[in-house]
């Protein structure tokens, strides 16, 4: 019999998909497999996408199963983890390495309990959320029509080769560059770290000056944090399959509203960089990770399970 011992990150799809089945038995089969074979391991935007569901349901059924998911995180909160900006903070600036990764604080997961799905401020927060995911996505839009307008997109023989020949030069090309590497930190990291730690200004700014390729291979996560949304970036802009079918290829991952959930995938992908399966019924998410997997990055595999297909039908899958 398999035993726990390959860390996963589930998905809010696949949570929804796994609860939203009519008969419990069947159900609860399912997850019995599913915790015989993995540890799991829960990133904040996990949480923070049951609190969204709970407080602002799109119909019943959906209020239903988010209060089920909500349960269940309940259980495993003792595999809560920090938020992975702050995670890249302890590895880049404290110098710790993450080994393991470090849980979310007690107060947090304490005010998280405390929420009522009702209370105005959440439900105004949920509100403003919405609206800051569209503004973005919007924005996104326009910058990268600027960029590389619809029918121009680059295409790639494989998902490893868009990784090989267009992330990882990019990346290098930066970090040698003394000037974007410091401008990239900073956003990506600084605007983030001096809020929450003020007092910490001459260490963050020791840690960005330290930071070159030659130290890579001691900040794992945060390494990964950026070739993960490098590659987010970038996904909608390239097609991959032959130069001869380009027309007619799908983008790596979809252009315009079709990216409205891409930062929290991103947050969900970057966490799988450190474990060993990541288990999703999103079809984006898939196709990214595999393209990072398939370059050599990543040693982890991607659960993928068909949203339409008979969930027990597919234990299989639970490798």
């Amino acid at each position: 019999m398999p035993n726990a011992t390959k860390s996963a990150i589930p998905d809010n799809s696949f949570l929804s998909r796994v609860f939203s089945h009519d008969e419990a038995k069947k159900r609860e089969g399912f997850l019995s497999e599913l915790l015989k074979r993995y540890s799991i391991v829960v990133p904040l935007i996990l949480v923070e996408e049951v609190v969204i569901g709970l407080a602002r349901p799109k119909n019943p059924a959906r209020a239903h199963v988010a209060r089920i998911v909500a349960e269940f995180l309940a259980c495993h909160s003792a595999s809560w983890i920090e938020d992975d900006v702050e995670i890249v903070f302890q590895e880049l600036v404290l110098r710790r390495p993450i080994c393991h990764f470090p849980p979310l604080p007690k107060e947090l997961m304490e005010k998280i309990g405390e929420l009522s799905p009702n209370a105005p401020d959440l439900v105004a927060w949920v509100e403003s959320l919405g609206k800051r995911k569209h503004d973005t996505v919007f924005k996104k839009r326009d910058f990268q029509n600027g960029l590389v307008p619809e029918g121009s997109e680059s295409c790639f023989e494989c998902p490893a080769a868009f990784m090989k020949e267009s992330i990882y030069p990019f990346f290098q090309v930066t970090m040698r560059d003394a000037s974007a590497k410091r401008e990239m930190l900073e956003a990506y990291f600084g605007i983030f770290f001096r809020r929450r730690h003020p007092d910490q200004a001459d260490k963050i700014d020791s840690a960005f000056e330290s930071y070159g390729l030659d130290t890579l291979e001691r900040f794992p996560f945060t390494t990964a944090w950026l070739i993960v949304h490098f590659t987010y970036m970038r996904a909608p802009l390239v097609k991959v399959g032959a130069e001869r079918q380009r027309r007619s290829l799908p983008c790596l991952i979809g252009r315009g509203k079709a990216q409205i959930n891409n930062d929290s995938d991103e947050k969900y992908v970057i966490a799988a960089m450190m474990c060993d399966r990541i288990l999703t019924c999103d079809e984006g998410m898939r196709n990214v990770v595999e393209a990072v997997r398939a370059s050599g990055f990543w040693l982890g595999q991607v659960v993928y399970f068909q949203p339409r297909e008979e969930l027990t039908g597919q234990i299989s899958k639970l490798v």
